[in-house]
């Protein structure tokens, strides 16, 4: 989702919302907040600004949660995510397991409706990290809300309602250096090959605060959207800028 710094930033792009990766280093709870010129998940662009938000909480067991919602969303419409999850420490290496729940409440893009489930879309994400490199894995899990049915009327015209199941698996890979973090992103369809595509995003971190970002999306199949989003076979970076408060509370 959108970023904080650097390889948290690029890890957060992986794992999706900007707390959701919590160091087992840390224990407590904190909030940020901020705005972005536009909305950008996964290399799949809602040109909308956005305002966005959220709490975590860590404990020194490693169980985390985190609560994030932005004013725009993948789908168009505003979006809440909710993620836990629970982080350990091998040497030097860190790893991470969660489920992440997204939700479109507002949104008519994704089933012609405003229901709460048809949108809901889940995830598990695995990572591990070591020093300034961090691998992941998300793989899109069957919601209750997530079937398609269809019937036909006067014999020839059939009408398609509910969201089909989304079925994919992303991958990442990020790494940061001074004020650079870069992730290449890769979104595997488990249905159709032709809705793959990849991505590259670059961030600078010019302060503790404000970080410019570019977007690139590549090797795009012809009907590739993303996750339920608007993607483009052959789109032009994106640039935006994002500027972003952290705090304990």
């Amino acid at each position: 989702m959108l970023n904080k710094k650097l390889l948290t930033l690029a890890v957060s792009t992986i794992l999706l919302s900007s707390a959701s990766v919590v160091s087992v280093a840390q224990a407590g709870l904190s909030a940020d907040v901020g705005v972005t010129s536009a909305y950008v998940f996964r290399g799949i662009q809602d040109s909308t600004p956005a305002v966005y938000g959220g709490i975590s909480f860590s404990h020194e067991s490693g169980v985390h949660a985190n609560v994030w919602t932005s004013s725009t969303g993948v789908s168009g419409g505003n979006e809440t995510d909710l993620t836990i999850g629970w982080g350990t420490k091998m040497g030097e290496i860190e790893f991470d397991v969660s489920f992440i729940d997204y939700l479109y409440p507002s949104s008519t893009s994704l089933t012609g409706s405003d229901d709460l489930g048809d949108n809901d879309i889940q995830e598990i994400a695995i990572s591990a990290s070591m020093g300034p490199i961090s691998i992941a894995v998300n793989k899109a899990i069957a919601n209750p809300g997530s079937t398609s049915s269809s019937k036909t009327v006067s014999g020839v015209t059939t009408i398609t309602t509910g969201l089909p199941e989304n079925k994919y698996t992303y991958f990442a890979i990020s790494g940061s250096m001074d004020k650079i973090g870069v992730t290449l992103g890769m979104y595997d369809d488990d249905i159709s090959s032709t809705a793959d595509y990849k991505h590259l995003d670059v961030n600078f971190s010019a302060t503790d605060n404000l970080t410019f970002s570019v977007t690139k999306t590549f090797d795009a199949g012809t009907t590739s959207t993303g996750l339920s989003g608007t993607g483009s076979s052959s789109q032009n970076p994106i640039v935006r800028v994002s500027y972003d408060l952290a705090f304990d509370l």
